[in-house]
């Protein structure tokens, strides 16, 4: 059984120098200077595409890698930290650092954050990708973008939460001695799908693979103490208008050879309806196979696979496979049996 895959990075807490009149050289120590992701703890499969290795994790490319929209959204996490009694500042911005399609470190990319002078607390919790335009009414709401074919925009949908964490220090005379240092965590909260698309008896090429009727837009929920963040969730997933559909591969051209996609969507439960189309192209014509699941339910941090061999016989039909598990595979035969 596939484990499920989670990152983390460790928030260094070194001192920095200060002018600050009045203020002792300890209480403005330094707590993120740069972070740097673990890959110790990327496991096998954490994305799957035809181009991408299936143990890279992908935050995102830089804007000169997605010529199409150079200034946003950007592949940024976002960073909440307080003064020590639950006043959280505007977020943190850190932007990704790539090499090779995989990410290495993560890097300030506006002033870091601090110990409020005298506090012995600083609190933190996060998101990524941290999207502004996403944000209103003090909500966020994050979004799966409807094209999923390119590796940027599937990093994009990913979204990962990291829950609340506590960097402590305690002071005696001039001296700070300071706790262990937390792992800031990153958790995946979105569902994935990884469909095996091969061609079957009949069919000459596949030109369109989609998951359909999909609620795209999820607002990222904080669980109040007061004014303290204790936890950080999702909620419940609304359809965005104008889309309910999740592109994982549109070419008129076609491919012949089996192809493994992937797509990132909001946990939901009681899923009754289409969810996956498949074009195909056969000696007879063209047309679509739809697959159907009934009750089903999509969890966050989950992996749901299927192997689906496309045939002549299926194009027009529709199929049904309901009984879809997390972290196994669903293999289809020509006849569209289990």
């Amino acid at each position: 059984m596939k484990k499920n895959t989670f990152y983390s990075f460790s928030l260094a807490a070194l001192l920095a120098a200060t002018l600050l009149t009045g203020c002792e050289e300890e209480d403005v120590m330094l707590i993120v200077p740069k972070v740097s992701i673990s890959l110790d703890n990327i496991e096998v499969s954490t994305r799957a595409d035809n181009d991408v290795n299936n143990t890279t994790f992908l935050l995102g490319y830089e804007a000169t890698e997605n010529p199409s929209n150079l200034v946003t959204p950007k592949s940024i996490f976002g960073i909440f930290a307080d003064n020590g009694s639950y006043t959280y500042s505007a977020v943190k911005n850190y932007g990704s650092t790539k090499s090779s399609k995989t990410i290495k470190t993560v890097n300030a990319t506006n002033d870091a954050i601090y110990f409020k002078p005298g506090a012995t607390d600083c609190h933190m919790y996060g998101w990524y990708p941290y999207i502004s335009s996403y944000v209103s009414s003090g909500t966020y709401n994050h979004q799966v973008l409807p094209d999923q074919s390119s590796n940027f925009n599937y990093a994009l949908s990913d979204l990962l939460i990291a829950q609340p964490i506590t960097h402590s220090r305690t002071k005696s005379g001039n001296t700070w001695t300071y706790g262990t240092k937390p792992d800031f965590t990153l958790k995946h909260a979105m569902s994935k799908i990884i469909l095996t698309v091969t061609l079957g008896t009949g069919v000459t090429k596949i030109t369109g693979v989609r998951l359909v009727n999909v609620n795209r837009q999820v607002p990222v929920t904080l669980t109040k103490s007061g004014n303290q963040v204790t936890a950080v969730g999702v909620g419940t997933a609304a359809a965005v208008s104008g889309s309910t559909t999740v592109t994982l591969y549109s070419n008129s051209t076609g491919f012949i050879a089996s192809k493994v996609l992937a797509a990132v969507i909001p946990p939901r439960t009681g899923v009754t309806a289409d969810f996956i189309e498949v074009d195909a192209t056969t000696a007879l014509g063209s047309g679509t196979v739809k697959f159907s699941v009934s009750s089903q339910t999509f969890t966050g941090d989950r992996t749901y696979s299927a192997t689906l061999n496309i045939t002549q016989q299926q194009v027009g039909t529709t199929v049904d496979i309901s009984g879809w598990g997390a972290n196994t595979n669903l293999t289809l035969g020509g006849d569209g049996r289990i």
